[in-house]
C-alpha cells in the first residue's frame, strides 16, 4: 500500500508538470534568492530562446532591463502571506536582442510557518497588444496635431449629430470656444 501511495504521488507530480508544461502561458518558479528552479517550455523559449533544462539556475533579473531591477525586487520582497501577489508589465530583451512586452502575475510562496520559500511567475506575451496601443497613441497624437494646427474649421460628429471633436479654427469661425460645443448638436449650441 505504501508503494502504491508513492506511485500515485509520483504520477500526480508528473501529471501536474506536464499539464503546466503544455500551457501557452509562461510559468516559472524561483527560489527565495531569485534563481530559476522551474520553467515550462513556453517561458524558456519565449524569454530565453532555450529549452527549460538549459535555463535552470538563471537569475530572475537576467532578462529584465536594469532600470526595472530595483523596483521589481522591492515589490517582490514586500509580498506577505496576506498579500502574496504582485502584478507587473515589463519589457524583456530576448537572447536574440528582440524586445518583447509581458504581463506577469508574480506570487510569493510561503511555507506553513509563513517563511518565504520562493516565487512563481505566470505571464503572457502582450507585445502585439502593446504595439497596437502605441500605434493608436501615435495616430491620435497626429490627429490632435492636425486638428490643432489646421488653417480651416474642422469637426467630427457622432451619428446623432453631436460634436465629438472640433479644432480651434472652428471655434473662431462660429465665434465661440470650441469646448462649449463638445457633446452638443448644432441646434443646441447655437
Amino acid at each position: 500500500q505504501d508503494r502504491s501511495a508513492r506511485r500515485y504521488r509520483s504520477g500526480l507530480r508528473r501529471y501536474r508538470l506536464h499539464r503546466i508544461d503544455d500551457q501557452t502561458e509562461l510559468v516559472a518558479r524561483f527560489d527565495a534568492d531569485f534563481r530559476l528552479v522551474f520553467s515550462n517550455a513556453a517561458n524558456a523559449r519565449a524569454v530565453f530562446g532555450r529549452e527549460p533544462e538549459e535555463v535552470l539556475g538563471t537569475d530572475l533579473f537576467a532578462s529584465i532591463p536594469e532600470p526595472l531591477h530595483e523596483g521589481l525586487r522591492a515589490a517582490l520582497l514586500a509580498l506577505t502571506p496576506g498579500r502574496p501577489v504582485h502584478f507587473a508589465a515589463n519589457e524583456k530583451v530576448l537572447a536574440n536582442g528582440e524586445v518583447r512586452w509581458f504581463e506577469w502575475a508574480n506570487r510569493a510562496l510561503f511555507d506553513a510557518e509563513g517563511r518565504l520559500t520562493g516565487y512563481q511567475a505566470v505571464g503572457r506575451d502582450v507585445t502585439e497588444q502593446h504595439r497596437a496601443e502605441e500605434a493608436l497613441k501615435a495616430s491620435e497624437a497626429r490627429l490632435a496635431a492636425f486638428m490643432e494646427h489646421a488653417p480651416v474649421g474642422m469637426y467630427l460628429k457622432d451619428l446623432d449629430g453631436r460634436y465629438e471633436m472640433l479644432n480651434p479654427e472652428t471655434g473662431r469661425v462660429f465665434g465661440r470656444p470650441a469646448e462649449e460645443m463638445l457633446g452638443r448638436r448644432p441646434e443646441d449650441a447655437f
